[in-house]
């Protein structure tokens, strides 16, 4: 936990070796495999017409309560509560997980990802409010169009250069976790291979940043009713703005 934390610090990202089992990484490329074919002929307005060689299964959390179970462990919590949690937030005790999660995909690469950042605003202090967890489900290298990366580049307090010719490759195997502060500059190679390699992509944030989607909403209430109450806060219930003054 230091290294990485160091790591994170420093380089903004870090990489955790074989975090998971290859039995693990099997049963959920089955599930996201599942789930793409349920939802390849819809339409997704902003995602399918920019970048249709990619594979992308949105909203993982509604899909099958494992996802969930992924994020509640407790190894990514001990990573997360170190990073992400907000000391000052008063509804969820201290000790527990405050952080929420902001997006939780799976992604096949295709096309060429250009340098960019998910933070949507640069700054140059310690803390960030938002990171990206990528679980590997299969081999990712050069050639199946891995994450590269600016190493550095989220403290530089400057927005990305989308078409900067310099960064690192980072190499993925089954079961590997990358980990990446969402300022840094980050992209992905193209896929030169026809083998389709799969990853789970968590964008994790603190509990006042907005989600990508409503999903306390769109949660499935026969999905919500096996949740704990700590991955209900996770999903973001316990962080919903009230409706008024006099809600309780």
């Amino acid at each position: 936990l230091e290294q990485l934390t160091n790591e994170f610090e420093v380089l903004g990202y870090s990489k955790i070796e074989s975090f998971i089992d290859s039995e693990t990484c099997n049963l959920l490329r089955k599930k996201v495999e599942k789930s793409f074919k349920q939802s390849q002929k819809n339409l997704q307005p902003g995602y399918s017409d920019k970048r249709p060689n990619d594979k992308q299964v949105f909203n993982l959390q509604n899909k099958d309560k494992i996802f969930i179970d992924l994020l509640s462990t407790s190894s990514i919590e001990k990573i997360l509560v170190r990073l992400l949690n907000d000391e000052h937030y008063k509804s969820i005790s201290s000790k527990k997980p405050n952080y929420i999660i902001g997006e939780l995909i799976a992604r096949s690469s295709g096309d060429k990802l250009k340098y960019h950042m998910d933070s949507w605003l640069p700054s140059s202090g310690r803390r960030t409010w938002m990171l990206q967890l990528a679980i590997a489900l299969d081999n990712r290298g050069i050639n199946e169009g891995c994450t590269i990366v600016v190493p550095g580049s989220h403290r530089s307090d400057t927005y990305t250069d989308r078409n900067f010719t310099n960064g690192h490759s980072i190499p993925m195997k089954k079961g590997d976790l990358v980990i990446w502060d969402s300022r840094l500059w980050h992209g992905a190679l193209p896929r030169k291979t026809k083998n389709h390699a799969w990853a789970v992509i968590a964008t994790m944030q603190m509990w006042w940043v907005k989600q990508r989607f409503d999903l306390p909403r769109g949660l499935p209430y026969d999905m919500y009713r096996l949740l704990s109450d700590k991955q209900k806060a996770l999903i973001g219930f316990a962080s919903l703005p009230p409706r008024d003054e006099l809600f309780h």
